[in-house]
């Protein structure tokens, strides 16, 4: 998401920066070495930015993984941009919309309540409300599903045999683009005056079956198998739930990928489906 975000804006001729463990090189912005984890290296961010993205990942699915990237790693990005002369104009925030809990078939937006009910998930709410403490302008923003080059399990759970359509169809999928993550961020670094949070999802909402079918019948593959699904006790990642994008809409960004079939389609080429 990083690398096209970067991509996006060094084409719309912007000066653009990317913070990194280690520096690669051939990359379409300007590379920074230095760790969210250690303050000290973090004096390599530049003054006077127009705006700075924290988009990072876990690297885990634990609680001490989403702590330390998500909460400690903002915490020591906050410190040292607040000692800055100019710090930037604007913080985005890269959040999950795995914070929401709800499992009734309900619509989910900026305005329903988040109450992760995953330790790992809590450090999300806790980062956002670290950003929303800090005197710095800052906006959040709620990525759902992310699909897209290097992220098309969806895709090959069908391919490789291993979907199976779980009865009854009450999983939902609430799906975004990676292309559309860049996207969105870029939109909202240049809208004038954004909200405090938005949730990143596209337009279409679907149940895991459906998508399973599609992705099926596209490939002129069988139907994945229907099973009835196993009673799990507590919450499941992603559930049963719909988001949705309006505020987003109401901003005024426009989506490469409008729904699953459009996004899935992209990755679908005649090379893929043999």
């Amino acid at each position: 998401m990083g690398e096209a975000l970067a991509e996006r804006l060094s084409l719309a001729g912007h000066k653009v920066y990317g913070l990194r463990r280690t520096v690669p090189g051939n990359t379409p912005y300007t590379p920074l070495q230095g760790d969210v984890s250690d303050a000290q290296s973090l004096h390599a961010i530049p003054e006077a930015l127009d705006g700075l993205v924290y988009c990072v990942g876990a690297g885990a699915q634990d609680e001490a993984a989403y702590k330390a990237a998500y909460y400690s790693g903002l915490k020591n990005v906050l410190h040292v941009i607040n000692q800055q002369a100019t710090p930037p104009k604007r913080i985005i925030f890269v959040s999950s919309s795995g914070v929401y809990h709800q499992q009734d078939g309900s619509i989910v937006d900026e305005s329903s309540l988040a109450e992760a009910t995953r330790p790992a998930t809590r450090w999300l709410l806790t980062a956002e409300a670290l950003l929303y403490a800090s005197p710095l302008p800052g906006c959040v923003v709620r990525f759902s599903g992310i699909y897209g080059p290097d992220r098309t399990r969806i895709i090959d759970q069908v391919r490789d045999g291993t979907a199976v359509c779980t009865l009854p169809d009450n999983h939902i999928l609430n799906h975004i683009h990676r292309d559309d993550c860049a996207g969105v961020l870029e939109h909202l670094l240049n809208l004038p005056e954004p909200d405090a949070l938005y949730l990143g999802t596209d337009c279409e909402p679907v149940t895991r079956n459906t998508c399973y079918r599609w992705i099926a019948e596209r490939c002129a593959l069988p139907e994945p198998p229907e099973q009835e699904a196993l009673t799990t006790a507590g919450p499941t990642r992603g559930g049963n739930r719909r988001y949705s994008n309006q505020r987003l809409l109401d901003s005024g960004y426009t989506f490469l990928y409008p729904t699953y079939c459009e996004g899935y389609a992209a990755h679908l080429t005649p090379e893929s489906n043999s």
